[in-house]
């Protein structure tokens, strides 16, 4: 397989516009927004690529059959020195799944994911219907400083955001703080092709009160006001996220197989567990 340059990047976009998961953390690769490598079958002409974004979102897209093109794929993805602790492994169709599972089950486990569209109507209702901000915390838009934090305390943020300049310029984000520490947070995980991957994070101790449903609820309006379109995707596994998803107006599209590989195995093992999977 061949590695595009940056400049060569956009050649691969017919190959997404094919596909029904909106992989915004490719589009983010394309356009230079974040950094990562892409590779296909044929360097001017190409029917199949692999995108892999450094945050550790990966897209195959294109001709699944070509078996030169998946050896080489195959052999990306089993060498660890290739990737940042993990990656997550999307398709464009369910026809790669079977050609690259065997090859790959003794590095990677399948989880499924699930997928959602935005509805604007709903999430109007939805946001109508918010509670009010607990006593004592500060619900704010992430400022340089504020992310600098975020990103302290939530290190994969390094390799996916690789500066803050950066981040402010392309990302989105709102923070809920109580003494002055961030105990939420709704960030762009990815921003591309006019749309941000929404990413998550509320402390443990401060679950269960809310508090992602309203610091999501300022992050999709924002987004609205500039014309980003939210994307919601998240692990089938993932209950809560699957819940949040539906309060906040959005509406499950499908419902997919993808490779997932972490560098820690115990990691993986608690992980299943904990997902009922």
């Amino acid at each position: 397989m061949f590695q595009l340059t940056t400049d060569e990047y956009p050649i691969v976009i017919p190959l997404l516009r094919v596909a029904d998961h909106k992989a915004v953390y490719a589009y983010s690769v394309i356009e230079h927004i974040q950094s990562g490598k892409i590779f296909v079958n044929h360097k001017t002409q190409p029917t199949s690529c692999l995108i892999a974004n450094n945050g550790g979102k990966y897209f195959l897209a294109g001709d699944p059959y070509d078996e030169a093109f998946n050896d080489d794929i195959v052999l990306f993805l089993t060498d660890p020195q290739n990737h940042v602790l993990y990656f997550d492994l999307y398709c464009s169709t369910s026809d790669w799944l079977p050609l690259l599972h065997d090859k790959m089950t003794s590095l990677t486990v399948t989880l499924y994911h699930s997928s959602f569209r935005f509805n604007a109507s709903k999430f109007a209702l939805a946001a109508n219907t918010m509670q009010e901000l607990p006593e004592g915390m500060e619900l704010r838009p992430m400022d340089a400083g504020l992310f600098e934090q975020f990103r302290t305390e939530n290190p994969h943020y390094h390799t996916l955001w690789p500066s803050t300049p950066n981040f402010m310029k392309f990302g989105l984000g709102y923070c809920i703080l109580a003494d002055q520490r961030i105990v939420s947070a709704c960030t762009s995980f990815a921003v591309g092709d006019g749309k941000t991957e929404i990413d998550i994070m509320t402390q443990e101790q401060f679950q269960r009160k809310g508090l992602a449903t309203m610091v999501c609820c300022a992050f999709i309006k924002h987004c609205l006001a500039v014309q980003l379109i939210p994307n919601w995707g998240c692990d089938s596994g993932n209950q809560a996220s699957l819940q949040l998803a539906l309060k906040l107006g959005f509406e499950q599209t499908n419902h997919r197989q993808m490779f997932w590989w972490h560098e820690n195995k115990e990691i993986m093992q608690r992980y299943l567990s904990s997902s009922s999977y």
